[in-house]
């Protein structure tokens, strides 16, 4: 985001006003000490003069299978959830 704002030849202060919200919300977004909302990314996005798109990509089948298998460790899956006496969600 600070790569955005600089791209742009915006100082913090000046993206403030173009935003409409205050220092404190843009150095926390900056920082990364807050997930912004998708209307505010639309906000810095306008405002710094970008194009905002989220993507959903496919993973390669390799990452899928670690993903998977990573999820029935932690006992989220089907059996974890047998294991732990829940019951199946229909």
């Amino acid at each position: 985001m600070i790569k955005a704002r600089k791209s742009a030849g915006l100082i913090r202060e000046e993206l403030v006003v173009a935003m409409e919200t205050s220092q404190s919300a843009v150095a926390r977004m900056e920082s990364g000490r807050t997930l912004p909302s998708g209307s505010t990314l639309k906000r810095f996005a306008r405002a710094t003069g970008t194009r905002l798109r989220i993507t959903f990509e496919p993973v390669r089948p390799r990452d899928r299978t670690s993903v998977r298998s990573r999820s029935a460790e932690r006992g989220n899956g089907s059996a974890g959830r047998r294991q732990a006496g829940l019951k199946e969600k229909a």
